[in-house]
């Protein structure tokens, strides 16, 4: 073995050891795109499998963009998997369309579908594997990824929070390789005679890593051909004082908060250091909006309320009060104003031989469902296939209705199976908007999703000969 890959090696098992990233018998979710990265993590984690009782199972996501060449990828990922005795998941994702949807850059977007794919595939297992079994995520992180977003995070203007890059662990997520280098990782590829994929979109300026990785990192590293490490030791350091911080944050917000009451001491906040304040007032209102994160303005707005009275708006909808130094957050509209509701209905019959569509309205106390029964006569607009049942496939009795707590819904082309109140805190979908979002129900499962569009495995097929439209009018 040469040195310099029993020095990736090393470092991997220092990382994890540190970071106590793999309990003995964890089960391990092991992002596996083919690339030098991640075929060095599932390296490496299959030479510690037997050491540690590890169950490996690596996700590979085709993201629709790469056309022939990401199933070239898959392939590869299919083979290496076969050879190595790891089973391989695969997600085929549009994220182009879901990009388009959801107004989230294409970068953005396939991250956010990763990551829900990740966490499904950690569900399933934390359900077939004895309870307790520790599950973890793996991706192929590495310290040069890290020092891409240092860099991207300060061009934008970050907070500490930012600047402090990729983090080691961060809940179930683990990156063992994340010390080493990308240089280090392809040395270990070609010292072990590990072949991998290369990504075309890699080289695409138009992507803002790309450009940090290819144009400004050797220019840094012109400057001083330490740059990366010191990058390195600088976010080790940040993400030390991040983290005294955030403690400090946390028992101030619990200080603040007055008994019995969703409720604060304004005058707390305003004594404390505006490092300690801002994040406690972050984690207050970023909990009590379902996640949807307040920006650094509506922070510093709030802070300079006077203590007889005011009142900010934040991203959520929601209002922040101060009142005789009394702190609270409320919606305009109480979400509890709307009580469940349930409507049932008979799917809609066929129309009449010579018809080619029909429109059926059902109205319900927050709106009113349309659904158009159309001959399916080729291909469909985008728009209008994400919210298109197939007729055949949903039961001859419905129900129109709002949220239920446990609700889960599998949006089509996405491969996870979600909670809907996770769903409608990764869209930002306000706390009062949530109980007046209509579901469309077939026999107990919910098929179609207001915003959502429709349910995986309910979506018409190019064979399919009715399709049911389905639009919310308010």
């Amino acid at each position: 073995m040469s040195a310099s890959n029993s020095g990736l090696t090393a470092k991997a098992e220092r990382t994890m050891a540190r970071y106590r990233m793999l309990p003995p018998g964890a089960c391990v979710i092991a992002a596996f795109s083919g690339g030098a990265d991640s075929m060095a993590l599932l390296h490496v984690l299959a030479a510690r499998k037997s050491e540690l009782g590890l169950t490996i199972v690596a996700a590979h996501v085709n993201h629709g963009i790469r056309g022939g060449e990401a199933r070239r990828d898959e392939t590869f990922c299919r083979r290496v998997c076969e050879d190595l005795g790891i089973p391989l998941r695969v997600l085929d994702a549009d994220v182009p369309a879901l990009s388009a949807e959801s107004g989230e850059s294409l970068e953005t977007c396939g991250r956010r579908v990763r990551y829900e794919f990740f966490r499904e595939l950690a569900e399933e297992q934390r359900e077939a594997l004895p309870p307790g079994t520790p599950v973890k995520i793996a991706t192929a992180h590495t310290a040069s990824d890290a020092v891409e977003t240092l860099i991207f995070h300060l061009v934008r203007g970050a907070g500490l929070n930012g600047l402090t890059g990729i983090p080691p662990v961060r809940d179930d997520i683990v990156r063992p390789l994340i010390d080493c280098t990308r240089t280090e990782v392809e040395d270990y590829c070609r010292d072990h005679g590990l072949s991998f994929v290369e990504d075309s979109t890699n080289e695409d300026p138009g992507y803002a890593r790309n450009y940090i990785r290819n144009t400004i990192l050797p220019e840094l590293n012109a400057v001083n051909p330490a740059a990366t490490q010191n990058l390195l030791r600088c976010m080790d350091l940040l993400r030390t004082d991040e983290s005294c911080l955030s403690g400090l944050a946390d028992e101030l917000a619990e200080q603040a908060r007055l008994d019995g009451e969703e409720a604060y001491d304004m005058a707390l906040f305003r004594a404390a250091d505006r490092a300690v304040s801002s994040r406690a007032l972050l984690r207050i209102l970023t909990a009590a909006c379902g996640g949807i994160v307040p920006e650094a303005r509506h922070i510093d707005a709030i802070l300079a309320l006077p203590a007889e009275g005011g009142q900010v708006q934040i991203p959520s909808g929601a209002y922040v009060t101060v009142s005789e130094d009394r702190l609270t957050c409320r919606y305009p509209d109480d979400p509890d104003d709307v009580p469940p509701f349930a409507v049932p209905l008979e799917r809609p019959a066929l129309p009449e031989p010579g018809t080619a569509a029909d429109v059926f309205r059902i109205s319900v106390p927050t709106g009113t469902l349309r659904l158009e029964l159309r001959k399916n006569e080729g291909p469909l607009p985008a728009a209008v296939l994400e919210n298109a049942l197939d007729y055949d496939k949903i039961l001859p009795s419905l129900t129109v209705r709002n949220r239920r707590p446990g609700d889960r819904f599998r949006p089509a082309g996405r491969g996870v199976n979600k909670a809907v109140k996770q769903l409608f805190t990764e869209q930002n979908v306000p706390v009062p908007e949530r109980s007046r979002r209509l579901f469309l129900e077939s026999g107990g499962t919910v098929v179609f999703l207001e915003g959502f569009g429709t349910a995986d495995g309910f979506r018409p097929a190019a064979d399919t000969g009715w399709i049911l439209v389905c639009s919310v009018e308010r």
